[in-house]
């Protein structure tokens, strides 16, 4: 099954996130993750955000 979401590394742990043209961001830091936005919520978002990070996500 093809995800609804596509990324792109900006920068070492910075990555923007897609969806249907709705940009979210995710930081990695050295212990926790932060996304910036949540998108449409059309696709499993936590388990994309499980292909880039393991570290627990925070939401802003």
């Amino acid at each position: 099954m093809q995800s609804v979401y596509s990324s792109i590394e900006v920068a070492k742990d910075f990555y923007t996130i897609e969806e249907g043209g709705v940009r979210m961001f995710l930081i990695i830091g050295e212990k926790e993750a932060l996304l910036v936005d949540t998108g449409f919520g059309t696709g499993d978002l936590i388990s994309y955000i499980r292909t880039l990070t393991e570290k627990r996500s925070d939401l802003s």
